[in-house]
């Protein structure tokens, strides 16, 4: 009887383990989303120290490294995926995108066609190398295998997501729209999704409809600085100068080595007569943004 309860009881520990790891795990995928690669990573380091075999919060959490540029850190979580794991398919992936990266074009295509020995038949394998082939530029071929992963799995928000970078890339807005609005439709609190669908609104002038999926795209991560950058382009194009300073003020404060955002920042600040737009102009240049000289040169004299 004791060594029953005693199994009973080291069961539960476990698959309580095992629960609580899952939750740091959704929790670590959240957070990625929102770009927030540190916060992410903790969570996944939380769910292995829970669950050591987890191989989906080894690669999630190589992939965090591998967005900090923890290069070897992201391998070996990689390779600890794999050793546990020897068919994990998204480890395969990630390894080979690291290995890119890399230089090491061999050892990634390695890696890469490996996908197809595992399954040559499913979406994820098409997706995957089509977002290789977005890497290397060859959007055509990027195109129809994103397409051709659509075919075999409709239901994949990520894919019409990166079809629909795609067809931004080749300068196709309208069908990039409707690319984000399928990804959205699957899945509505990526801040991605509404960003980039709101540069394809602004190419084709629908400005209004730029500026709401800006702002969805700030509810969602309002730590999107390219998000309060593009808003704030728009609204200065609607001469909505007040409006765009504030996206401007809080884009820098974000990202505070962007070089068009001081250059953008400073053509409001003259729209409005005041007198530091000088000095955004020089910040915009020191930082590389060459096109601020000829303001410097014609408003700051």
């Amino acid at each position: 009887m004791k060594k029953l309860i005693f199994i009973s009881i080291v069961t539960y520990l476990i698959l309580s383990g095992c629960q609580r790891a899952s939750y740091y795990y959704q929790s670590g995928v959240f957070k990625g989303r929102a770009q927030d690669n540190i916060g992410a990573k903790a969570k996944f380091d939380k769910a292995i120290e829970l669950n050591p075999n987890y191989c989906e919060a080894y690669v999630a959490r190589g992939i965090m490294k591998f967005r900090l540029k923890d290069t070897i850190g992201a391998l070996n979580d990689y390779n600890k995926a794999l050793e546990v794991n020897p068919i994990f398919y998204s480890a395969y992936y990630c390894r080979g995108v690291l290995k890119v990266d890399c230089q090491d074009s061999a050892g990634a295509m390695a890696d890469l066609n490996k996908l197809f020995e595992l399954d040559e038949n499913s979406a994820y394998t098409y997706f995957y190398i089509a977002i290789e082939k977005r890497r290397l530029k060859n959007y055509v071929g990027a195109l129809c295998d994103f397409t051709k992963a659509i075919e075999l799995d409709s239901n994949k928000d990520f894919i019409f997501y990166n079809r629909g970078l795609i067809q931004l890339d080749i300068k196709d807005y309208n069908k990039a729209i409707a690319d984000f609005t399928k990804a959205i439709n699957l899945y509505q609190d990526n801040p991605l999704a509404y960003g980039n669908r709101g540069i394809a609104k602004q190419k084709i002038k629908d400005l209004k409809g730029a500026i709401s999926d800006y702002s969805k795209a700030i509810l969602y991560n309002p730590k999107y600085a390219n998000a309060y950058g593009n808003r704030g382009i728009v609204k200065a194009e609607l001469l909505d100068y007040k409006g765009a300073l504030d996206d401007f003020n809080n884009a820098i404060e974000l990202s505070p080595e962007n070089a068009e955002l001081y250059y953008f920042r400073a053509n409001v600040k003259h729209q409005l007569n005041k007198k530091d737009a000088c000095l955004d102009w020089k910040k915009a240049l020191e930082l590389g943004f060459r096109n601020a000289n000829d303001s410097l040169k014609k408003y700051c004299n």
